[in-house]
């Protein structure tokens, strides 16, 4: 007994402690074939921690309900059974026979302070006489030992069988969210690219009729006009392209595109594009002095100064800001 307790407060896995007690066991009884059996009341099944019957390698949860094992467990005392006592059990209703009935049977309760989880069974199949009344106070007083050490490092199992499951269910989500943002980013990118083809034409066909009316000074009005639908179709063709650099961004490879900018030129389609929200709110746009030439990405300068200009031109006039400025915006 004594071994057997040092065995339970040693670590290790579980499988690997009750293998030793077995071990220790047979050195005072018959312990050829033994199985531990633990309940799980959250299934109303039996799991078997431990089994080295080798006429009975079902380690399989099991629902045994009124076997000799639920009997003990139920009762919470230790039960030694021959076949006339199984027959005399069965006759009564207390159990059910279960597969072939062993010639002797012997199973102790596992109790803890609040309750019975289970039964350690040793059993024979040929010997009637290989277990008898003195071995029932040593296998009750073995249950006894290791029914808390037992049951902690079951549900310590448990526990980490449900950490794990539940890393597993974390790292599907994440290739799942992986997949629907590669899905994404394909769609983003498969769109960009049909909207370009009809916007191309719409730029194609705005610069035909501009140089159609480059000469045509009875309309002024039409040629700016026209110059304002060709700077917002070119500002569009730019916001599909940012579409595209998301693309990049997500996968990890965006790059700027640098190179010589006219900085009069981006201005200018700023102040083309957001003169009619202006007018709408109200405020001036004013323009104060001329730009040279920057190295930088052109869309994204634009997307800059178009978000702040526009943003800025949103305001009602006369509206003041925190600063006490107008809502007159300069660029």
């Amino acid at each position: 007994m004594l071994r057997i307790l040092e065995i339970l407060v040693s670590e290790g896995a579980l499988q690997g402690q009750l293998a030793q007690i077995h071990h220790e066991l047979w050195s005072v009884i018959d312990a050829s074939n033994l199985y531990v059996a633990l309940f799980d009341e959250a299934s109303g099944l039996y799991v078997f921690p431990y089994n080295a019957d080798p006429d009975d390698q079902d380690f399989a949860p099991q629902a045994l309900r009124k076997s000799l094992t639920d009997y003990v467990r139920r009762t919470g005392e230790a039960l030694l059974c021959r076949e006339a006592d199984m027959d005399a059990l069965a006759a009564a209703g207390h159990i059910e026979q279960i597969g072939l009935p062993s010639p002797v049977w012997l199973g102790a309760p596992l109790i803890t302070p609040t309750r019975c989880i289970g039964a350690v069974v040793v059993q024979h199949y040929t010997d009637a006489a290989a277990l008898g009344p003195d071995d029932v106070p040593t296998l009750s007083a073995v249950g006894r030992c290791m029914a808390v050490a037992v049951e902690r490092a079951w549900l310590e199992e448990r526990r980490r069988a449900d950490h794990e499951l539940r890393l597993r269910s974390l790292v599907s989500s994440r290739d799942e969210a992986v997949r629907a943002s590669r899905a994404k980013s394909a769609f983003l990118a498969n769109m960009s690219h049909e909207l370009r083809t009809p916007l191309n034409a719409i730029l194609g066909y705005t610069d035909l009729l501009l140089e159609e009316r480059e000469d045509d000074t009875a309309d002024p009005r039409l040629v700016a006009d026209l110059g304002s639908i060709r700077s917002a179709a070119r500002h569009l063709r730019e916001l599909i392209d940012g579409v595209l650099d998301l693309t990049q961004v997500e996968s990890g490879n965006y790059e700027l595109t640098l190179g010589d900018v006219a900085v009069d030129a981006v201005v200018d389609d700023v102040c083309t594009q957001v003169a009619p929200l202006a007018a709408r709110r109200g405020n001036q746009l004013l323009r104060v002095g001329t730009g040279g030439t920057v190295v930088t990405d052109r869309r994204a300068l634009l997307q800059i100064l178009l978000n702040l200009v526009a943003n800025g031109c949103k305001s009602r006039s006369g509206a003041r800001s925190r600063s006490g400025c107008g809502a007159a915006t300069t660029a």
